[in-house]
């Protein structure tokens, strides 16, 4: 099932409104935050600047090839421990950017980019983020309930 997937972050609408998503990937990667909660804190991440701290990720995720000319004099990259934990909403809709997610126990940071541009962030409460993560799930999880059962194979 395909629909329209858009994330805002501190009021900027990330991804177009065209481009679709299927539900499955939203679900899968909303489900995937709640496997990853306590795996986000990374004390070196929390207090780096917000460039530092987004291409420190990157480059553990995927290199930093495709910013080479975007990269600050010096930049000297912070231990990532485990970068499979802050990537968030890797899905079709939002290919243009990535999204990061580093936390301490009280605020969460999402260092963001569009693809060959050097990050922005916001900052916002742990506990006012994971409310409207899980406000997310519940009601996607409500609404993909009500989808009628598939006609069965004869």
């Amino acid at each position: 099932m395909y629909g329209v997937f858009c994330v805002f972050i501190c009021g900027e609408q990330l991804g177009s409104s065209w481009n679709q998503a299927t539900l499955n990937s939203v679900m899968a990667e909303l489900h995937g935050w709640r496997k990853t909660i306590g795996l986000r804190c990374a004390p070196a991440l929390m207090a780096a600047d917000p460039v530092t701290a987004f291409l420190s990720i990157e480059e553990e995720a995927y290199g930093l090839e495709h910013l080479e000319d975007k990269l600050p004099p010096g930049f000297a990259p912070v231990p990532v421990p485990d970068r499979t934990a802050f990537e968030i909403f890797d899905v079709d809709g939002l290919d243009d950017y990535r999204i990061y997610c580093v936390e301490d126990d009280t605020t969460s940071r999402l260092p963001y980019a569009k693809m060959g541009e050097l990050p922005r962030e916001c900052r916002v409460s742990r506990a006012v983020l994971a409310d409207v993560m899980e406000r997310a799930i519940e009601r996607l999880d409500g609404w993909f309930q009500q989808l009628p059962e598939p006609p069965r194979e004869r």
